[in-house]
């Protein structure tokens, strides 16, 4: 079939597309934001006029679009922006210093000098309005102080910013090694794989083990076989045997006199019982199975190698992508697959699974598929993780055959749902109606409402109408607003074994929700799981917690992402390991959540969730995305976004209580292949090359018993706060 009909099949069996949804607010923000860092100026300026159409009070939006029509050379456009931005915003200095730099540009020196002057009524210390009022000849329009000795001061803030700008140059560069995911194929020819250090290099590494290559060719074409071995002898690493595992059809095809120019290949019959008797007489040979078609990177073999004598695990895996091979224009890459720390419940529900591992001497069963060699060893043994593409699959190739997955039954406990509230009593109606509604056995539910200070008569309505029908009990708790604290006194007081912490303004939509999150809680090594929650119109609002992106400050996963946007390997969509969940829905069995103490109540708005998960993983629990689990949620309704000072530096401050505790904790994110790079709502944006430095922190993070236990790293010693580096 040409590619074409592939096409025009694939499109069929998507069906009709959706039906187009309204973007919003925060979609076009975002949108408008990446043009803006793309430079796609004219662009930006568009979606940011769209953000306007829906908010056109936003001053600092009115600000940005002028830059972008500014430097789209649409400098009439640009001024009546930003004298827009002046007018919503009078003593924004900001808006008039923008306004002053484009006036002088436009060769009109009184009206940008007289804009400077009114950025520096309002903010004394603009350095760049003072200097450029001073640049002008005007130091009469400075305020009083701004020059001599307090302008000698000031020369300290320039220096600061210059170091600043220093620092940004350094990230400039480092941005320089990352390319937008769409651009892959050019990553992938700008960066090829370098060797691994040699042993004499690596301190501890000895020398590493030669390697048995047990190939699958069961189900594979002759031109798959020729790929893979081709590859093969063309390793720098050159210590290798191979065994072919293919039908006699094969082994009388032309392509099985490899073996005869090359000793180290040996075709061999299908069985179970001839690879186990070929492979006994090499008991020192590490051992990796690969799918015949499988492409090499030629440093394949070394850095496995090296990655499994540097680590002493039992075994090592790395991340493969797919490509396409046109006889003329040679081999494009696509799809990569990068894995996270070993993950068990990712390996059951990933669409493209490990197909390269290689396992040390003699420590698991030869005749194991990759997918099957990781679960058993999965906290049995240290399995090391390797962030290099080492290995591409064909494009239309899935590696081996997929392992039929057990389906786990649900148990009957009791559920306890935790939900605070304070006069939204619409919300809470709605909530509670959908828990209900959506659940496999409403009556194994048990509903506490904490209502905290509600004043509003149809609140009181609301909650008796709803305890007379037996829908929920209300504890009523008259003091100031804690979400920790109510959270545990809801705890102390619901019934169950598990434990379901819901904000009011949640709105189940998968039917069956708690068999779901039932199964999930009792698959073993599980202490707590969250779900995919999702804005009322579809849009992603949380696929987890992001850890580490970005600036540091942790973040929704996929923030605005459309409802058929999975993200890589689809995992926005489907169960996996999180370092942490959102509060807004989380499920915890009861015991682990005793065990470690519950939430912390000195964190009162926020953060105290993250802290409950690291300490979960801390005591040796998983903390599952439940993906598969969708809810609806009306964002921060409940008590309002951060959108005041004081409710930023109250969010800062509490950050920085989790930082102090935890450390580099709140920066490391096991599910997050390093070779992603984003922002912390955005984390998988672009793809970067690692620094050698960065491959092997990397590979010895992974290689422990359990990679997901977060270990605090505090970072207060002898009553001074320090920060590591």
């Amino acid at each position: 079939m040409t590619p074409w009909g592939r096409l025009r099949r694939w499109f069929r069996r998507l069906g009709p597309p959706p039906p187009a949804v309204p973007p919003s607010r925060a979609q076009l923000l975002a949108g408008a934001n990446a043009a803006r860092d793309r430079r796609d100026w004219a662009e930006a300026a568009r979606l940011y006029a769209d953000v306007l159409a829906l908010d056109p009070a936003d001053g600092p939006i009115q600000v940005q679009r002028g830059h972008a029509l500014k430097e789209a050379g649409l400098m009439a456009e640009a001024e009546a922006a930003y004298a827009a931005a002046v007018a919503l915003r009078p003593t924004d200095a900001d808006a008039h210093l923008q306004l002053g730099h484009l006036l002088r540009r436009l060769g009109r020196p009184g009206e940008a000098n007289a804009a400077f002057a009114q950025a520096l009524a309002h903010d004394p210390n603009l350095t760049d309005a003072r200097e450029a009022l001073i640049a002008a000849g005007v130091r009469r329009d400075l305020p009083e102080g701004s020059f001599g000795r307090p302008m000698a001061a000031t020369s300290l803030d320039r220096i600061a910013v210059t170091l600043e700008a220093s620092l940004d140059a350094v990230r400039d560069w480092v941005s320089v090694s990352t390319f937008p995911i769409e651009a892959y194929g050019s990553f992938r020819g700008a960066h090829p794989i370098q060797p691994p250090p040699i042993a004499g290099v690596a301190a501890g590494v000895e020398a590493a083990p030669p390697v048995l290559v047990i190939l699958d060719a069961r189900a594979a074409t002759p031109a798959q076989v020729r790929t893979t071995l081709n590859d093969l002898i063309d390793q720098r690493v050159q210590a290798w045997t191979a065994l072919v595992r293919a039908e006699p059809e094969i082994a009388a095809h032309p392509v099985a006199g490899h073996q005869n120019r090359d000793p180290r290949i040996h075709f061999i019959a299908p069985s179970p019982e001839t690879l186990v008797d070929q492979a006994r007489g090499r008991p020192d040979h590490a051992v990796i199975s690969l799918p015949a078609g499988v492409r090499m990177d030629r440093e394949a073999l070394g850095w496995m190698t090296f990655a499994l004598t540097r680590t002493g695990a039992t075994a090592v895996y790395c991340d493969h992508d797919h490509h396409d091979l046109h006889w003329r224009e040679g081999v494009m890459h696509r799809d990569p697959a990068l894995h996270p720390a070993l993950d068990p419940i990712d390996l059951l529900a990933t669409p493209s699974p490990p197909i390269a591992v290689m396992t040390a001497p003699g420590r698991v069963s030869i005749d194991q598929r990759p997918r099957e060699t990781l679960l058993s060893l999965s906290r049995v043994a240290p399995v090391a993780h390797l962030s290099r593409i080492l290995f591409s699959l064909p494009a239309e190739a899935t590696g081996f055959a997929a392992d039929p997955v057990a389906e786990t039954i649900a148990s009957g406990a009791i559920l306890g749902v935790v939900i605070p509230t304070r006069d939204q009593p619409g919300l809470l109606a709605a909530c509670v109606a959908s828990l209900r509604a959506k659940a496999a056995r409403p009556d194994l539910l048990r509903i506490l409402v904490l209502d905290n200070r509600s004043q509003a008569p149809e609140t009181a309505d609301a909650l008796a109408r709803l305890v007379e029908a037996g829908e929920i009990e209300v504890l009523a708790v008259d003091e100031p607003f804690n979400w920790s604290r109510l959270n545990d006194i809801g705890a102390a007081r619901v019934a169950g074994d598990y434990l379901v912490f819901a904000n009011d303004d949640i709105e189940m939509r998968t039917q069956g929700w708690d068999d779901h999150l039932r199964a999930v809680l009792e698959t073993a090594g599980v202490a707590a799981a969250g779900v995919r929650l999702v804005y009322p119109d579809g849009a992603l609002q949380h696929g987890g917690m992001a850890l580490g992106a970005g600036d540091g400050r942790p973040g929704h996963e996929g923030v605005g992402a459309t409802s058929w946007d999975h993200g890589p390997l689809g995992r926005w969509a489907r169960n996996r390991l999180a370092a942490a969940v959102t509060g807004a829905f989380l499920a915890v069995r009861r015991d682990a959540y005793t065990a470690a103490g519950g939430f912390d109540q000195a964190l009162a708005v926020g953060y105290s969730d993250i802290d409950l998960c690291l300490r979960l993983r801390q005591d040796g629990g998983w903390v599952v995305y439940a993906g598969e689990v969708e809810a609806t949620h009306h964002e921060s309704r409940t008590r309002g976004l951060n959108d005041t000072l004081a409710k930023v530096a109250w969010d800062d401050a509490e950050l920085f209580d989790l930082f102090t505790r935890w450390g580099q904790a709140i920066l490391s994110d096991p599910s997050v292949n390093p070779q992603w790079f984003g922002d912390r709502n955005r984390p998988f944006e672009a793809i970067r090359d690692l620094s050698l430095s960065q491959v092997l922190a990397s590979l010895d993070a992974s290689a422990t018993r359990n990679p997901w236990s977060a270990n605090a790293v505090p970072v207060v010693a002898a009553g001074e706060k320090t920060f590591p580096g």
